[in-house]
């Protein structure tokens, strides 16, 4: 069923990992008014929601959860396809920063059965709390479609008898690819899903457009969604224990993962330890020289299912001279 319910309370929460459950990875309601940061779900084939937030119309009190740091991944499926990662309905309120949704979804945020509750990505017409629901324009929303390949961000229900009308021009939020280290595009169950990296890669999109939050609950972070460079999943998730997310000590760079097509010759440090996250081809004439002692490493699959592989095309060169003893 669901993998995490707060069901009334106001408890918060950090840290939290919510794997191929059935239904919700993460379930509100009852006038939940909690808050949670740095929460992570997989939603595959026949999950439902990434996040479930309900409340019970107009009464008091309103569901208003406050969530800062999220990400949520939805798998490839043929069944279910209409589902925002989000849904939001009966009159939920809250507050939602620093998101990433991608995969494929029907939407991102789907908001429907609504009441007399105010509705906007405007800070300004926010009104008081709990009696609205803030959606930041600077959350990243990049789901498709799994029938279609087509974008789609929102699933309001505007129209009678739902009434989810939301203040001009909202909601909004970022199109842009959240740049995450490795998310394959290929994957319905955790059967074939081979490797996962959640991380942001430095300087991609979630490094901007970052909410601060006057909180003292909420960790203050240079990144949107629920990780930045430290893989707080390593030793204690079942993604870690299956070999499915990279070790703590593993983090890809600019400077240290080899590029998808190396064209002018190329010298690696035999201090630095390499990565390849996708397939390698040294294009002629191009040389590539690794000295005795270089580490490379490699991710399982890369984004299309494939084996990252150093290919070496005709008229390139490879030197890699090694020695008997390090």
């Amino acid at each position: 069923d669901d993998g995490f319910e707060f069901f009334g309370g106001s408890v918060n929460g950090k840290w939290l990992s919510s794997l191929f459950v059935d239904d919700d990875a993460f379930d509100s309601d009852e006038g939940y008014q909690g808050k949670l940061q740095f929460i992570f779900a997989l939603v595959d084939q026949d999950g439902d929601h990434a996040a479930e937030m309900d409340s019970k119309n107009d009464d008091q009190r309103r569901s208003f959860p406050k969530v800062s740091g999220a990400t949520f991944i939805k798998s490839g499926h043929s069944s279910g396809r209409d589902n925002g990662l989000i849904q939001i309905r009966e009159g939920g309120g809250g507050e939602f920063y620093n998101m990433i949704l991608t995969g494929k979804a029907g939407a991102g945020l789907e908001n429907n059965n609504c009441f007399t509750e105010t509705r906007t990505s405007t800070l300004t017409s926010i009104g008081t709390a709990p009696n609205y629901l803030y959606w930041s324009p600077n959350n990243i929303i990049n789901t498709v479609r799994a029938d279609t390949g087509v974008a789609n961000q929102f699933k309001i229900a505007s129209a009678s008898p739902d009434n989810c009308v939301w203040t001009s021009g909202d909601p909004t939020s970022r199109t842009v690819d959240p740049n995450l280290q490795l998310v394959p595009s290929v994957w319905t169950t955790v059967s074939d899903l081979k490797q996962i990296d959640p991380r942001p890669v430095e300087s991609g999109n979630a490094f901007s457009g970052v909410d601060a939050i006057s909180d003292s609950f909420f960790t203050s972070t240079t990144y949107s969604g629920a990780f930045g460079t430290n893989m707080w999943l390593d030793g204690w998730s079942y993604l870690s224990e299956n070999g499915l997310v990279p070790s703590g000590d593993v983090l890809p760079t600019a400077a240290n993962t080899l590029p998808s097509s190396i064209t002018a010759s190329m010298n690696l440090n035999a201090d630095t330890t390499y990565y390849m996250t996708q397939q390698v081809f040294v294009k002629a004439p191009a040389v590539l020289t690794i000295p005795a002692g270089t580490t490379i490493k490699a991710y399982r699959q890369d984004a299309n299912g494939k084996a990252p592989t150093l290919v070496i095309e005709q008229g390139a060169q490879i030197i890699a001279e090694g020695v008997t003893n390090i």
